[in-house]
């Protein structure tokens, strides 16, 4: 899978055997599920860019997806479900920078790296559990703050940063 131009419908991983390999930045504006392996996905530096437009849009499938770098964007407010536990496993960054609304639901997401909220729109809510695991430094930053249903933070090395407000909701 590569950079393309335009963006991608919904993704479906059903593969049988081998490594799938992911390059450059992979454009969604759909759902997106992994029902194929958590170990033979080879992130690389990939992105995934989810665009978001006034649509529901999920993620999950069999098993959690480990990926390099994620953004929600668009121009758009959106509620995102996902559909397992660390349906999202990020090792770079974690970019949410849509001119709507973004509200994660159900379940968790892993940031193993910085968290950037570059949102021009006030509301971003992870109605979700956010881990925060990497054994690098990690950083919070951006234009707004950040809303939390809950957070678990499970670094094995280094410290987190806030340069922006974190509130969460429930412990």
């Amino acid at each position: 899978v590569s950079t393309g131009i335009g963006y991608l419908g919904n993704i479906k991983i059903a593969k049988t055997a081998g490594v799938l390999s992911l390059f450059g930045t992979i454009s969604v504006c759909g759902s997106w599920t992994n029902n194929y392996s958590t170990a033979n996905i080879n992130a690389g530096t990939s992105r995934l860019y989810f665009y978001l437009s006034n649509v529901g849009i999920n993620i999950g499938g069999t098993y959690p997806t480990k990926l390099n770098q994620v953004i929600f964007g668009g121009g758009g407010s959106s509620g995102i479900s996902l559909g397992l536990d660390s349906a999202l496993i990020i090792s770079d960054t974690l970019k949410l920078q849509s001119t709507g609304s973004i509200t994660l639901n159900n379940y968790s997401l892993v940031a193993n790296g910085n968290i950037v909220m570059n949102n021009s729109h006030a509301t971003t809510i992870l109605n979700s559990t956010l881990y925060l695991k990497g054994s690098s430094n990690q950083y919070l930053k951006g234009t707004y703050d950040l809303k939390c249903y809950r957070v678990v933070m499970n670094k094995t090395a280094n410290s987190l940063t806030l340069n922006k407000g974190l509130s969460i909701t429930n412990t």
